[in-house]
């Protein structure tokens, strides 16, 4: 019995080195490399992790712009309502007892235009009036009341010579070149 537990004891021993020697390396190879990429992988989130929060929100930065057009397109008109513009313009004018010798919208500018945003542009309107000074800064001053928003882009003020005995007001003859933002409707 002796023997058999002395042979028992070294046939459990050389399997035991065997598994340390040969075995184990070959269990934990695959366990260290899987390991390893696991590692790696974690450092490749973690750097696209601070590039995605070092990017601002794409998605938020869309809404804020559609937002900001929605605000535009409030502001705004398209090129259907440039009748309706001319009208309410020529309505200040006589309201103030201007003369309008001429109105038309204007599509050829002498300055360069400014780069605008896709459906969005700038209509022209070219007004020429004949009125006295005074009565020009308020007919100015009226355009600001309209629901439409101008700016003035030109503005050329000559002084009309006539008889004092014919006009005692002196008048002006003005060629005001206004714009506004239009928004193509799709």
């Amino acid at each position: 019995m002796r023997i058999l537990t002395i042979k028992l004891t070294i046939y459990f021993c050389i399997l035991l080195s065997v598994h340390f020697l040969v075995g184990y390396p070959i269990v934990i190879r695959p366990y260290l490399k899987v390991k390893e990429k696991l590692a790696s992988s974690q450092r490749e989130l973690g750097e696209a992790r601070k590039l995605v929060r070092a990017i601002p929100n794409p998605q938020g930065r869309v809404n804020a712009l559609r937002q900001r057009m929605r605000e535009l397109k409030k502001k705004a008109v398209s090129h259907r309502e440039i009748p309706k513009i001319i009208y309410q313009l020529v309505k200040k004018s006589s309201e103030l007892k201007v003369e309008i010798v001429s109105i038309k919208p204007k599509d050829k500018v002498d300055f360069p235009r400014e780069t605008l945003p896709e459906g969005v542009s700038k209509a022209y309107i070219e007004i020429i009036m004949r009125c006295p000074y005074k009565v020009l800064g308020e007919y100015l001053k009226s355009l600001d009341e309209l629901p439409i928003k101008f700016t003035v882009e030109k503005i050329v003020v000559e002084k009309i010579d006539e008889d004092k005995t014919l006009r005692e007001k002196k008048e002006v003859l003005t060629t005001l070149l206004l714009s506004t933002y239009t928004i193509l409707k799709l």
